[in-house]
């Protein structure tokens, strides 16, 4: 068996927790998970971390390709991962592993280095699996005492590791240690007809975590810019959508100042909305809608260099047209060559890259493009897969 212990929060399973939202560790944890469930018995192992006051007792889920289990917690009812929140859930992991590991199972841990100083001794008892998503002392520009201590405890998991999952083959590079790449997640995506492309209508949208260094307010200010001086294709109904979530301590005052340059694009003729709180399905629908799917992450951030964002895959699975900045890990990836890159963090350059995508549209250019990803990604998902199964198993 298989215990995949991360922070996972699949939404609509514990909405009573008043929840963290952690969206993109939970879609990558679905993606493995349900890989590997094609040969073993995999059950993921969340904290289901609490931001309201209340106490909650563990609880099971069933999915379709394995289980879930959202261990006892207690909120403290703040929206960031507080020390309180890490202790308790190192307690309730360290009962479980106890309780439910046997010897000849495997550990998949999702690195979270302030966790790893409480689990460290726990773990490496068993047969356990390190996945690396980004290296977390990189993503501030400058390295403060608590970055420090988070870096030396990074190390530590990375030292102590026999095996290795990482999110991209910069990272793997970065670290120089032997392990598997994982991108994902991807979709299972087999389109009934033929798209029908408008001449007038354009549907572009950004998903994901809505703060300066994924790069949505720089998107926003990107068209608020672009509608205002004109700058954007003539004769287009444009409609950019904006699906994600606020976060971190001053989630409510980045809202307000979103949702101001949201009403400037809206003032100036182009159509601009933010949706939250999306199921699975309805985040589905609204990628397949789309025209255009944009992916601004900022390049200038230190984020970028050793972290992958996951929502590149799963547009390509389902053969978009994406805008996406030139950040290492995309550039160096298999991914480089279909996407519509710019190089420079203004909205200027962004602009232009979106144009190019809107023509490719307008002109039908587009349909051809969306067959050539399929194709390509089909095939690495394929290969994807059996190297990780293999990896696992040996």
């Amino acid at each position: 068996m298989i215990h995949y212990i991360g922070y996972y929060n699949e939404p609509g399973d514990i909405e009573e927790r008043e929840p963290m939202k952690v969206f993109a560790s939970t879609e990558k944890m679905n993606y493995i998970a349900s890989i590997l469930s094609k040969s073993n018995k995999v059950r993921i192992v969340s904290p289901g971390f609490s931001c309201s006051h209340g106490s909650f007792e563990e609880k099971k889920i069933e999915k379709k390709d394995f289980d879930v289990i959202y261990l006892k917690t207690h909120g403290d009812g703040k929206n960031n991962l507080s020390l309180k929140k890490i202790a308790v859930a190192a307690k309730e992991i360290r009962s479980y592993i106890s309780y439910h590991v046997r010897s000849d199972d495997k550990i998949i841990f999702y690195s979270v280095p302030s966790m790893w100083l409480f689990l460290k001794d726990i773990l490496t008892r068993y047969d356990w699996i390190l996945e690396l998503e980004e290296l977390y002392y990189f993503d501030k520009p400058h390295i403060n005492p608590i970055r420090w201590v988070y870096k030396s405890l990074e190390n530590g998991a990375i030292a102590m590791s026999k095996k290795i999952i990482y999110v991209s083959e910069t990272l793997k590079k970065k670290v120089g240690k032997d392990g598997v790449v994982i991108y994902g997640p991807f979709e299972d995506y087999e389109p009934n007809t033929a798209p029908v492309r408008s001449k007038t209508d354009v549907k572009i949208i950004y998903t994901g975590s809505i703060d300066e260094t994924r790069g949505a307010f720089l998107l926003a200010k990107a068209f608020a810019q672009g509608s205002e001086m004109r700058m954007l294709p003539n004769g287009l109904n444009i409609e950019v959508s904006f699906i994600g979530y606020f976060h971190g301590r001053n989630a409510y005052k980045q809202k307000k100042e979103f949702m101001t340059i949201l009403d400037s694009i809206n003032r100036n003729g182009i159509k601009a909305v933010f949706k939250e709180n999306l199921s699975g399905n309805e985040l589905r629908e609204e990628i397949i809608k789309a025209d255009i799917c944009v992916m601004p992450q900022k390049i200038s951030s230190k984020f970028s260099e050793y972290s992958f964002p996951s929502k590149l895959p799963r547009y390509l699975s389902y053969g978009k047209l994406v805008v996406s900045s030139a950040i290492k890990p995309v550039v160096e990836s298999s991914f480089g060559g279909l996407v519509i890159s710019y190089y420079s963090d203004n909205t200027a350059e962004l602009l232009k890259a979106i144009t190019r995508a809107i023509e490719l549209v307008r002109s039908g250019e587009s349909c051809e493009y969306e067959n050539k990803i399929l194709n390509k990604i089909r095939k690495m998902v394929s290969e994807q897969e059996e190297n990780l199964i293999r990896f696992l198993d040996n």
